[in-house]
């Protein structure tokens, strides 16, 4: 568990192997320890063999377990591997949860699948998992990658009607989404919106509006927002 707080993958694969040398059984917990370190350093296919190790042992993996190696997936850029296991903890009846989809989401987001990560939104609700302002992000992130204006703001307004709060990353990706799609007014109001909330502004906010207000031809209104930048 040391290891796994400080991401030492190396170390924590160590010690399992010095554990299976001396007869030291390991246990769900052990597995999920070794698994998170190699999580936190983003060493997928390590995570992975670790869990097929604990199969090949007959321990049984759980939501922790599962999480961790979606997570990894999903930092990694494995996109269609994060889901197939996703897709394994339904047909084994492991419980997931907002983690999970949202570890998914972003493994969708990292490799450009919008409307996956909005199908994968959509089965959430279906299945009345809550989805909180990081996941919300992440689609909408999803959505500015691929241009769609249109979807990142109807998900802001869903967070709005739904009463979860929205940050400086969640307007970032919304005005990113309106830069990509020239729509110079909806990215000013969004700024708007941000002091209104109290929400901070920052580099990244004011470079997608000035973004959107060239694509839009309206370079005195990008020396507008370059002077509140000031």
């Amino acid at each position: 568990s040391a290891c796994e707080k400080g991401g030492q993958w190396q170390r924590a694969l160590q010690v399992m192997e010095d554990m299976k040398s001396r007869n030291i059984p390991a246990n769900t917990i052990t597995y999920n320890a070794v698994i998170s370190a190699c999580a936190k350093r983003g060493q997928w296919q390590w995570a992975m063999k670790v869990m097929e190790d604990m199969e090949a042992n007959q321990i049984d993996a759980n939501t922790i377990t599962y999480n961790a190696v979606i997570s990894c997936c999903a930092n990694g850029g494995q996109h269609q591997q994060a889901l197939e296991l996703m897709g394994t903890m339904e047909q084994k009846g492991i419980p997931t949860n907002t983690i999970t989809y949202a570890a998914a989401i972003s493994a969708c987001e990292k490799g450009g699948h919008w409307e996956e990560a909005l199908g994968l939104m959509e089965r959430m609700k279906n299945k009345g998992i809550p989805a909180d302002t990081i996941t919300y992000t992440v689609v909408i992130s999803a959505c500015a990658k691929a241009a769609q204006w249109q979807r990142a703001l109807l998900l802001m307004k869903e967070m709005e009607i739904n009463g979860i709060p929205e940050n400086t990353i969640t307007y970032n990706a919304a005005i990113s989404a309106c830069a990509k799609g020239g729509q110079w007014e909806r990215a000013l109001q969004a700024i708007e919106d941000m002091k209104r909330k109290g929400i901070d502004a920052n580099t990244i906010t004011f470079n997608a509006a000035i973004s959107a207000c060239e694509k839009g031809g309206q370079w005195q209104r990008a020396l507008q927002v370059m002077d509140h930048m000031q």
